[in-house]
């Protein structure tokens, strides 16, 4: 009778490096969940500061990669700012809209062009068929944003002392 033995001393340490990259994937995405539900209670705390309970902030955790929603029919407006008193006021300039209409529902942001320059001479927006002059950008996204890269790094070092017990 012949036999053989199969050494799988190595498929067991295999297996135990993937669970152990599975249980640091998961905590990965349960830091990550703690990151996104800061994040949430920062925006909405900073809607509501201004007084704009109807913004909703919510987000999507998929683990590696998060987005994060300010949902409200008014949105666009508080985060942009409008007309010349809003121009240039967004602290990222590079995401103010340079033309079209944005998903708004019936605001209008101001552009430089004719249609919507100026009324009696003021530069402006409109809304409901009436010229308004602009407010500044409330920008609290990009603040929400500027939140999580200052806080990201404490809440991923607190969850993984806790997870480490020490």
């Amino acid at each position: 009778m012949a036999s053989s033995k199969i050494d799988l001393s190595g498929l067991k340490h295999f297996m135990n490096s993937v669970e152990q990259y599975r249980q640091l994937l998961q905590n990965f995405r349960n830091a990550m969940e703690l990151i996104c539900e800061d994040a949430r209670q920062y925006a909405e705390s900073e809607y509501a500061q201004y007084g704009h309970s109807d913004i909703t902030v919510s987000y999507d955790n998929g683990g590696t990669m998060a987005t994060i929603y300010a949902r409200g029919e008014q949105v666009a407006f508080f985060e942009f700012g409008t007309g010349d008193v809003g121009n240039g006021t967004y602290p990222d300039t590079s995401k103010i809209p340079q033309s079209g209409v944005p998903i708004t529902s019936s605001w209008v942001y101001y552009y430089d062009s004719p249609a919507k320059r100026t009324s009696h001479g003021v530069r402006g927006w409109f809304w409901d068929n009436k010229f308004r002059k602009g407010n500044q950008a409330e920008a609290e996204v990009w603040k929400t944003a500027q939140h999580i890269k200052t806080n990201a790094r404490i809440i991923l070092q607190a969850y993984f002392k806790a997870e480490s017990g020490g």
